[in-house]
């Protein structure tokens, strides 16, 4: 995914951010973006970007039909604070952005420890692309993103994707690029996915890609 023209996205300097989230502005800062994916024969899927503490979380879920306002997670992002090399991106900023071919999307940065992180999330059709980054300048204990899985869901599992049953609604399938493992591990019931191959010179740029796809019930 190329990014194109962030429409009013200025990112601040890293020392701007509070250890208690909040931001050396004049103004508050919004708190939530929302980007929806549509299938046939499927209620839609919400991704939410909301502030929790310092950062960002991301909880993927649908609508309830009694009461719109409430989201019924099926995943959300796991966030370690005050960790070096976070279980997620640390995203302490975020903006929307029009994106490659005119596609509206969000993208996120932040930082732990001495790295940068930064994320961009597109909605294409019926699927959200997904592309991190990190810029680091010494060996990584870990880089990646990982989402815990709401114990309600039935999860399958291959090499190649991993498929959440969302009941009667629709199954919801992560799928990763050539260059990016995907991992299911059943006992924490969390994905993850990270880089395949590890950076061999430093100061290096690591980038992990990652599809959520929506797809109707077979």
């Amino acid at each position: 995914m190329t990014l194109g023209r962030c429409a009013g996205f200025q990112p601040q300097g890293f020392d701007n951010i509070m250890n208690d989230g909040t931001e050396s502005t004049p103004s508050a800062p919004q708190r939530s973006w929302t980007l929806q994916l549509s299938a046939p024969d499927c209620r839609p899927l919400d991704l939410v970007i909301c502030r929790a503490g310092d950062r960002f979380l991301q909880t993927i879920g649908q609508r309830s039909s009694a009461d719109g306002d409430h989201l019924q997670p099926i995943v959300r992002s796991l966030e370690t604070a005050d960790a070096a090399w976070p279980a997620s991106p640390p995203l302490q900023q975020v903006d929307s952005c029009e994106l490659s071919a005119g596609k509206l999307g969000v993208v996120a940065v932040g930082l732990a420890g001495r790295s940068h992180w930064s994320l961009a999330v597109v909605e294409a059709g019926d699927r959200w692309r997904f592309e991190a980054a990190c810029r680091v300048t010494t060996p990584p204990d870990w880089l990646g993103s990982t989402y815990q899985v709401d114990p309600e869901y039935d999860v399958e599992s291959t090499d190649q994707q991993i498929e959440i049953l969302v009941a009667d609604s629709g199954r919801l399938r992560f799928v990763a690029n050539a260059a990016t493992r995907l991992h299911w591990d059943a006992d924490s019931r969390q994905i993850r996915c990270e880089p395949g191959v590890a950076a061999t010179r430093l100061p290096a740029t690591v980038i992990w890609t990652y599809e959520a796809i929506w797809l109707p019930n077979s």
